[in-house]
């Protein structure tokens, strides 16, 4: 081992729990190392927070405070090396510091910090590896976590050649390591017992701490200074002797003392996954401070069971884990408790250090799962209750505040519901008074230019027409219709006689042109309409009643004083072409709504051909000569059918 150091900076020892190694590291290459008085030694742990656990013992030799050493090394870890050298001022030019890490599987273990993990590998290589280093380093590391320590970068690579494999005693070993510390003492042991004790120990994996605890309870029971093999087997021999003291101080205690030591011992080891369970060093603050808690802690101590250094507890040694028969089955029966149990303690520290920050608290799906693992369990320490208390009541204000939210944002939808169908509502009503104030007004408008059209009729008919257009533009009714009507006939009226004309007035479905008949004259006049007015586009003879427009407003009717139909192409009021003469007497005329036919009624039908220019064609249809009501006509334009129009009492 000495030698292994001697050539690396380096060096990790690997070996099953209870082979020794804490003590080759301890009581052999530490007293070895420093053995000239040049050397110094920085022994640590692990634990939770392996940054702070070095901090701590190196404050000591730089005669400063843990908090400043711990924030040059959380800043930078390579500042390990630094302050190394610090710690070795005015020391030897050719002295070294051996820092040594004693189970170094609580990295694993207890560290859940990754990064913090490695924080604490940096600071360890980068020591040994800095230009002109004057530090060692060497791991404890128990076999089981060797493979935890080969997927660390930059540990497998420092340790691949730099190993120390821990194996079990050979029986000569085992006899020296009994006798020569016997003998320190001045004790003698009974070569039956010197026999027996190597027996069992040899070839076992793990014994070495049985053996010490056996050797220790034979030497309170020994006779004079005599280890006799009667008081070994009192004691309870290598298998028996450390459950055998545990039982023997668990039956002191009172049921009070018994179940706080059975909710504490399992505070103290870490289940393994894939791997044996560890011990765990636990901060006192993590237990609760009061007189049971203490006295249980004192009691235990007694016995050698757990060890109190500083601040902390932590089982002695592992192999009480295996041997203790009802401390086993006490981490056997709840596995799942314990993990939760571990992870509520956790959480309860850093919620203390962080001044009980709410964003700490459990929430969700793991508030839930502790609340209920919880609810018959009557072990956990005040911080642990208070912890859990803080998130169930702040898990109870959130759901409140949610239903709350949920309560307000329903109600806004209703309200914005409200409003949008009244914001509707109003909109509606008000388009639609909007639209009946503006129909009013345009009645009262054109209701008031028919005051003046009623009072300019006579003295000024060409603007009584106009304004009548207007009105009737304004706003279509039968009375504005009738005005403009009677003020367009009155206008044209006024330029083709003197005096009043006795005229029929009819308009085109295009409500700009406008056929006024004459019933004395027999002409018929054609006029368009405008804002300035009306003006006389033509006039012809033939009209004595009222005219009919085809819908598409191209084609005129009128008769004749001897009813005879008058057919005329008004397309252009200018120039209107008379295109058919119907002779009969008609008297009454309507085109069907394709404007291509005409059906006429009337009595005495003289049916005759009208010119060929007229570009229709006429069909007859009569009924009996003897039956009243005359017969039917109808015209058509060419390429169109025939529509029969049968008076009553008639055939067709």
């Amino acid at each position: 081992m000495v030698e292994k150091v001697e050539n690396r900076r380096f060096v990790a020892v690997f070996g099953p729990s209870g082979t020794g190694k804490s003590s080759l590291l301890r009581a052999g290459l530490i007293p070895k190392s420093t053995a000239g008085g040049t050397n110094r030694v920085l022994l640590v742990t692990s634990g939770a927070d392996p940054i702070r656990e070095c901090a701590i013992h190196l404050s000591v030799p730089l005669g400063t405070t843990a908090g400043a050493v711990k924030a040059e090394l959380d800043a930078d870890p390579t500042n390990l090396d630094l302050l190394l050298r610090q710690s070795l001022v005015g020391a030897a030019a050719n002295a070294e510091i051996l820092v040594v890490v004693d189970q170094f599987e609580e990295l694993f273990t207890q560290c859940g910090d990754r990064a913090a993990r490695t924080r604490f590998l940096s600071a360890l290589t980068g020591a040994t590896e800095a230009p002109g280093s004057r530090c060692r380093v060497v791991l404890g590391v128990r076999a089981d976590f060797y493979s935890h320590c080969l997927l660390e970068p930059g540990l497998a690579g420092m340790t691949t050649d730099a190993q120390v494999a821990m194996r079990s005693m050979t029986a000569e070993e085992l006899r020296r390591v009994i006798v020569h510390p016997a003998r320190h003492a001045r004790c003698v042991i009974e070569n039956a017992l010197l026999t027996t004790l190597v027996a069992e120990a040899h070839g076992g994996i793990g014994t070495l701490p049985l053996l010490s605890h056996a050797l220790l309870e034979t030497w309170r029971r020994r006779q004079g200074n005599t280890l006799t093999l009667a008081a070994f087997h009192r004691a309870g021999g290598i298998d028996g002797a450390l459950a055998a003291t545990a039982e023997a101080v668990y039956a002191t205690m009172t049921p009070r003392q018994q179940q706080l030591t059975r909710s504490l011992l399992p505070r103290l080891v870490v289940l393994g996954d894939a791997t044996e369970d560890t011990e765990r060093r636990t901060r006192r603050s993590e237990l609760d401070d009061d007189e049971d808690t203490t006295a249980v802690l004192s009691i235990l101590a007694e016995a050698r069971l757990p060890v109190l250094p500083a601040d902390s507890v932590e089982i002695t040694h592992e192999a009480l884990l295996d041997a203790w028969p009802r401390l086993r089955d006490w981490l056997d029966e709840d596995h799942d408790g314990q993990r939760l149990l571990r992870g509520l303690t956790e959480s309860a520290a850093i919620w203390a250090d962080h001044g009980e920050d709410p964003d700490t608290l459990l929430g969700g799906t793991r508030l839930e799962v502790a609340r209920e693992w919880a609810r018959d369990r009557h072990d956990l320490s005040s911080a642990e209750s208070r912890y859990l208390a803080a998130g169930i009541a702040a898990d109870k204000r959130d759901r409140q505040s949610k239903r709350r939210r949920r309560r307000s944002l329903r109600a806004l939808l209703a309200l914005v519901s409200i409003l949008a169908v009244t914001a509707a509502g109003t909109a509606f009503h008000a388009d639609t008074v909007r639209k009946a104030s503006a129909r009013e007004r345009d009645i009262a408008a054109a209701l008031g230019v028919a005051d003046e059209i009623t009072a300019s009729i006579v003295d000024d008919p060409p603007l009584a027409a106009a304004r009548g257009l207007d009105a009737y533009r304004l706003s279509p009714s039968p009375t504005t219709g009738d005005l403009l009507l009677a003020a367009a006939g009155t206008a044209s009226g006024a330029r083709l006689a003197d005096g009043e004309c006795g005229c029929m007035i009819t308009m085109a479905p295009r409500r700009d042109l406008v056929a006024t008949t004459h019933r004395r004259t027999g002409l018929t006049t054609l006029s368009l309409l405008s804002g300035q007015g009306t003006t006389d586009t033509a006039s012809f003879t033939g009209g004595v009643g009222s005219g009919v427009f085809s819908p598409d407003g191209r084609t005129l009717v009128t008769h004749d004083a001897e009813a005879r139909a008058h057919l005329w192409d008004v397309t252009d009021p200018s120039r209107p072409v008379r295109r058919a003469t119907l002779d009969g007497r008609f008297g009454n005329s309507v085109f069907a709504a394709d404007s291509t036919t005409l059906f006429t009624q009337g009595s005495g039908c003289r049916p005759s051909r009208e010119p060929s220019s007229s570009g229709m064609r006429r069909r007859n249809r009569t009924g009996r000569p003897e039956a009243p009501g005359g017969c039917g006509t109808s015209a058509n334009h060419p390429g169109h059918g025939t529509w029969p129009n049968c008076p009553p009492g008639g055939r067709s």
